[in-house]
């Protein structure tokens, strides 16, 4: 279920009552953050300095479809790429929290670790807001 604020921003969360994701040893879940909007509010937003990569571009009545950028190596800036709606790559801040149940109360886990070591391996993003 997704939820999204008058700020633009998103919320997504899963509860494992009626659907569970079931796994034995380990679970990996990967995000694809794509955005999209149209070319020239994706220009502004790389020329604000947002971290941003730009993909495909809607070909509107011209040829149908989507005209690749990130595999032709075109730059949205381009003159040959027309004005449509553009789908880009884009990085922000993720979070997730994963709850487990113990088949026993008492403390077989290890202790946790101290927060600068379980962080001294997350990069520091310096891409600005748009």
């Amino acid at each position: 279920m997704a939820t999204w604020d008058k700020g633009g921003s998103w919320s997504f969360y899963r509860f494992h009552v009626p659907d569970p994701l079931w796994f034995h040893q380990g679970i990996e879940v990967s995000l694809a953050q794509i955005g999209g909007a149209p070319k020239a509010d994706v220009v502004r937003f790389e020329k604000a300095g947002a971290s941003l990569i730009p993909v495909t571009v809607d070909n509107g009545n011209r040829t149908g479809g989507f005209a690749a950028l990130l595999t032709s190596g075109k730059k949205l800036t381009d003159p040959s790429v027309v004005d449509g709606w553009t789908n880009f790559y884009r990085s922000d801040d993720v979070a997730a929290v994963a709850y487990f149940y113990s088949e026993r109360p008492d403390r077989i886990l290890p202790a946790i670790q101290a927060a600068s070591e379980r962080m001294s391996s997350l990069r520091v993003s310096s891409s600005k807001k748009y």
